[in-house]
């Protein structure tokens, strides 16, 4: 029903994350982190696309085949378009029907996705523990205390 055009990078795994928590099928394709090339859009039909594809991307086969980039973009129209309750369960919860649970469940989206701790520290103690060519524990404290901070936060508000 999906494929996710992904890198090794925090934004990809909120994308197949949600993917997996809304139970929906996909394929992931690889590429590189600085976007898609030309022959991975012919090759998967999109060269439609923009050809500075950027990454993560995912394609809707269910609806036209739509291509979405942003993660942001992505999530919201994952949550708003499969989130809701359906049966076999998948789904459940994830869009309320009132204003105030949307607003509340945008608020907590963007907590993750753009919010001051904790999208950037993920991906910051991503670079450091994975992609720096130089491991600095100093570095590697900080950026890691800085996610336990944000995670912290967020499952005061989740109990």
């Amino acid at each position: 029903q999906f494929t996710l055009l992904a890198h090794h990078a925090p934004p990809t795994w909120t994308i197949a994350l949600l993917l997996e928590e809304l139970g929906l099928p996909y394929t992931i394709i690889p590429v590189g982190v600085r976007g898609a090339n030309s022959a991975d859009l012919d090759f998967l039909g999109l060269n439609s696309v923009d050809s500075d594809m950027r990454v993560p991307a995912l394609v809707d086969h269910s609806n036209k085949d739509l291509v979405l980039v942003e993660t942001g973009a992505v999530v919201m129209y994952l949550v708003e378009r499969y989130g809701q309750s359906r049966a076999g369960g998948t789904g459940a919860g994830l869009c309320p029907q009132d204003e105030e649970g949307k607003a509340l469940t945008r608020q907590w989206m963007f907590f993750g996705l753009t919010g001051t701790y904790l999208s950037p520290a993920f991906a910051i103690a991503t670079h450091f523990l994975y992609d720096h060519p130089q491991k600095l524990p100093t570095a590697i404290t900080h950026t890691t205390t800085l996610v336990h901070r944000a995670l912290s936060s967020l499952d005061s508000a989740l109990s």
